[in-house]
């Protein structure tokens, strides 16, 4: 039977056990160890148990031999990793420059709790890029800018969701305008429970200004 034949006989099968391709290449081979005729479709390719063994599936998928595929998956992962690495370095390289710049728009009494955010960012997934950002959003608030002007800042950086909560979350804790902004930034998409939290911070950041107004008529 030609290949024209056999694919026109073969039959469509579905498998829960199938999530890489490397299970559709072991799904094939038991049907065609069975003499089976069937195909099954993978990320859009047919590939069938008559017709097809290990590098013709992944030349159909992937455009190369498995041997190939895994000599690149192993470069780009060793790149990634190089890059994970640097990025890593130059993050834990910026943190005293972090911490210093953000001392000038913090309340003195939030040091010790600035000192291991910043550390903590540093070592994230980001890389400290959502603190950097935050800075920015701190220092253009801490100069007189509107809220708009901030939001402009916050909005450029093409955050995804969790970065761009993230590093709104910092500048509402340690922006001295951190509450307005996040009012105003947030509008009515405040929840009961961060509502408290933005109360909570209120009432600290109060605290925080009544100490410093006391501390200097002494």
């Amino acid at each position: 039977m030609n290949s024209k034949k056999i694919m026109e006989n073969a039959v469509k099968v579905e498998s829960y056990s199938v999530h890489d391709l490397d299970d559709a290449v072991k799904l094939l081979g038991d049907y065609k160890a069975q003499k089976k005729n069937v195909y099954y479709e993978f990320n859009g390719h047919k590939l069938y148990s008559m017709l097809d063994d290990v590098d013709s599936c992944y030349q159909k998928v992937v455009g190369m031999s498995k041997k190939d595929f895994e000599v690149r998956q192993a470069r780009l992962h060793k790149e990634m990793e190089e890059k994970r690495i640097a990025e890593e370095k130059k993050a834990e390289e910026k943190i005293p420059e972090w911490i210093e710049r953000g001392k000038k728009f913090i309340y003195p009494q939030q040091e010790e709790m600035w000192k291991y955010c910043v550390d903590v960012r540093a070592h994230d997934l980001y890389h400290g890029n959502d603190l950097e950002n935050a800075l920015d959003i701190m220092e253009c608030l801490d100069n007189g800018g509107t809220i708009e002007e901030a939001n402009k800042i916050l909005d450029d950086e093409n955050h995804s969701g969790t970065s761009y909560g993230i590093t709104l979350s910092i500048v509402l804790s340690f922006s001295k305008r951190g509450p307005e902004f996040y009012r105003a930034v947030r509008g009515e998409n405040i929840s009961e429970r961060q509502m408290k939290e933005l109360e909570k911070i209120e009432k600290e950041n109060a605290d925080y200004e009544r100490e410093l107004t006391e501390a200097e008529n002494e």
